[in-house]
């Protein structure tokens, strides 16, 4: 099946911006559920004021080691725009600009 030239490219970049989307949506989803368990420690009245502390600090430390590990993630992995491949193998003359077999029938 063959599409209208350039439809390929379109819809490569809609799936990456539904990526964005998702990738945000996941971890404003894991931050508000770190927040509430961090919200979570301070309905116990049999918890004393020093146990609070321990278990807020180490609330703390699990939502700025989420952070700082999801953007190293996030750096490592990034497609860059130039990078991204959208099946257009051919050059400006029509001819495979890969080499290989799959490009021997033209545009």
């Amino acid at each position: 099946l063959r599409g209208p030239d350039g439809s390929l490219a379109d819809a490569v970049a809609g799936m990456q911006g539904y990526t964005k989307v998702m990738l945000a949506t996941f971890m404003a989803a894991l931050g508000l559920l770190l927040l509430s368990v961090l919200s979570f420690t301070f309905g116990h009245s049999q918890m004393g004021p020093s146990s609070r502390v321990v278990l807020c600090s180490t609330i703390l430390a699990i939502i700025g080691g989420t952070v700082r590990y999801s953007r190293i993630v996030l750096r490592v992995f990034r497609l860059p725009d130039a990078a991204a491949v959208s099946g257009a193998f051919f050059d400006e003359h029509g001819a495979c600009s890969t080499g290989t077999a799959c490009c021997s029938t033209g545009p």
